[in-house]
């Protein structure tokens, strides 16, 4: 493409060739430069006419088919925060908030559009870039004929792509739908860090069976939380949208509140500056560091979740009426199964949806999809009788994108912020060495108990290990998560030595076995997901060696959740001497299969001495019959975790 600039230098080279002609300083070939010049001068005004109607035309193309500015609620955008407080947007705009959502271009895109060919059971497609776009096409139907795959694509089968979710782990697209403004979702995801697509439902813990929607809208569904102050929006026409958003993305204002009457106030340096230095808050801008901890805990629950929408109809045609510094249970309420006074409200949940709380909380009403941290602290004593907050161990500002700990909260300074008597005696109160992980906080008191995003996660519902929660829920506790070897047997010994925790009673398999290799293989699939990760964590393998896990990783290479195989994969792949080993979690039954007995063979050649717990006899060989016996026993429970 001839830029602007280029054509003004053209143009003046152009018009120094008569000048120079006229005094003679050049011959005959002059006025063939000159008219080379003077071509060049017009074809690129041509293409330059051109790549501005093209510019033109896919940016009313985008008009009608994204979000719209919203036009009403005082939004200005986070582009308007940045000549007053740059350092705050600079930090905003590393996070992966900021690229939640994004228009599809070269920048935001990051999955493979190469022309390649994705294979799905309900029918294949075709991706390519187009300059700077990105087009998708289902291989439904071709034109007749040989010839290039591409060209034989009938017209209406392309879609393009226009939107983008996530930028970290995951990625997924969204094309133009049948009408104006409506986003529909692309069937498969790019993992990024594997660099492959995936059908989509293979990105999710969803049960095999499961009936796919392929026509989501992003309108009415990730509008939620994934744009600052979303509007649905559903036409006056039936079946088209008018959608509306703040800013794609968690922008300022998702935190902040809208910013118009804030940023027109303070055009004015006077007040500008004498707020910098004044103690009291701007009231036209809402900072949740100096809002109470209730308040700013608040704004992060709004997204981060599991909530009830109390007037479903005004959500469609306004979007949620919530701004940060309202009482969010007032308007977006949390749903707490564990609170008595919720059960009503949650009956009246599963009539339109049975499956609501099994997919979301584990019998206890613990929370167990990942995204949802604040609905997990509220149900903590450190946030029900203390002070705590997100703000107290996060940060927007003052952290790394990955996890935003704010600066210092990385380890045991975070709970010893508050809990100072146990500063100086982390070992008299763990019984671990203090520098070994068994001591830190977070181990023992935000186990990784909570699904999504392909791997496991903190728990936020802080509290202490017990035997109890997972003979009764099925929940694992963070001793067990660690020491993998070892039975709940074995961990209520220790807990009840150690602190006096209250003794269950146990059957012969939960005294004997080792509690990893119960979820593992009888387990739900979320049991059998968050198993097989624990089985790659350092921490638990260097606690209970990891020679023993191949065979019982390989047991689960063919589980029937795609998720729970590619979890169990990606483990057996973090082992010593298992690197190299070729699994693809999607591939047919019967290459799975292979691959599972070249991991058991090449892990009965390494000679692993006998462990009872672990199913190992004294001669080095599985303990083949208790094996298929809990593999009969396995909990086919469907699931669709909606993380």
């Amino acid at each position: 493409m001839i830029s602007e600039a280029l054509l003004v230098l053209l143009a003046l080279a152009a018009s120094f060739v008569p000048v120079l002609a006229g005094r003679r300083l050049l011959r005959g070939w002059t006025w063939a430069i000159g008219v080379v010049l003077v071509a060049a001068f017009a074809t690129g005004v041509t293409v330059w006419h051109s790549a501005t109607a093209r510019r033109a035309h896919e940016e009313e193309f985008r008009r009608e088919n994204l979000p719209r500015p919203r036009t009403q609620g005082g939004y200005v955008s986070s582009d308007k925060c940045r000549s007053c407080h740059p350092s705050e947007y600079a930090s905003w705009h590393r996070t992966f908030h900021r690229t939640m959502t994004q228009h599809a271009t070269p920048e935001s895109v990051v999955g493979d559009f190469s022309g390649v060919t994705l294979p799905s059971s309900d029918g294949d497609f075709y991706l390519e870039r187009r300059d700077d776009e990105y087009w998708a096409a289902i291989l439904v139907e071709l034109k007749p004929g040989g010839g290039p795959l591409r060209d034989r694509i009938l017209p209406e089968a392309w879609r393009q792509i226009l939107m983008t979710t996530g930028s970290h782990q995951t990625q997924i697209y969204w094309g133009a739908g049948n009408s104006p403004n409506e986003l529909v979702i692309l069937p498969f995801a790019y993992l990024i860090l594997e660099r492959r697509w995936v059908p989509l439902r293979d990105a999710f813990l969803k049960y095999p069976e499961k009936v796919d929607d392929h026509g989501t809208l992003w309108n009415l569904h990730c509008i939620q939380c994934h744009a600052t102050g979303g509007q649905p929006r559903p036409a006056e026409v039936p079946g088209e949208m008018d959608t509306r958003v703040g800013e794609l993305g968690i922008a300022c204002e998702a935190c902040h509140g809208p910013g118009e009457e804030h940023v027109r106030v303070n055009s004015d340096p006077t007040r500008r500056y004498g707020y910098h230095l004044a103690a009291e808050r701007d009231p036209t801008i809402v900072n949740p560091a100096r809002e109470s901890s209730r308040s700013s805990s608040q704004i992060c629950g709004q997204c981060h979740g599991i909530f009830y929408i109390i007037d479903a109809d005004r959500f469609r045609e306004r979007g949620f009426r919530y701004r940060p510094g309202d009482d969010l249970e007032q308007i977006k309420p949390t749903i707490r199964p564990r609170e008595p006074e919720w059960r009503g409200t949650v009956a009246h949940l599963m009539e339109d949806d049975p499956t609501f709380l099994l997919n979301q909380f584990w019998s206890d009403g613990a929370v167990r999809v990942s995204g949802r941290e604040y609905s997990g602290m509220i149900e903590s004593g450190c946030y029900q009788r203390g002070e705590l907050s997100c703000l107290s161990c996060h940060s927007m500002h003052s952290s790394e994108p990955v996890d935003q700990l704010a600066t210092g909260m990385e380890a045991d300074e975070a709970c010893l912020q508050c809990h100072e008597r146990f500063r100086g005696r982390i070992e008299e109160h763990t019984h671990h060495r203090e520098s070994s992980s068994g001591s830190r906080c977070y181990n023992c008191h935000m186990p990784h108990t909570v699904y999504g995003l392909l791997k496991a996660h903190r728990s936020h519902l802080i509290a202490s290990p017990t035997v109890r929660e997972s003979t009764e829920t099925g929940r694992p506790n963070a001793c067990n998560v660690c020491h993998l070897d070892e039975s709940l047997g074995w961990t209520q010994q220790h807990l009840a030595e150690w602190y006096g925790t209250p003794e269950v009673a146990l059957g012969s398999d939960e005294t004997n076995v080792a509690a990893s290799l119960l979820w593992l293989l009888k387990g739900d699939a979320g049991q059998r997901a968050l198993a097989a990760w624990a089985m790659g964590w350092k921490p638990a393998r260097a606690a209970s060696g990891d020679e023993w896990l191949p065979p019982f990783l390989a047991r689960v290479l063919d589980d029937p959740y795609a998720a729970v195989r590619f979890v169990a994969g990606r483990s057996l792949r973090s082992l010593s001497g298992f690197a190299a080993v070729s699994y693809d979690h999607l591939a047919a039954p019967e290459d799975r299969l292979g691959v599972q007995k070249r991991v058991l063979d090449l892990w009965k050649r390494s000679g692993v001495a006998g462990r009872s717990a672990v199913l190992i006899t004294a001669e080095g060989t599985l303990d083949e019959p208790t094996i298929g016996r809990l593999l009969t026993e396995r909990d086919d429970t469907q699931l669709d975790l909606r993380e």
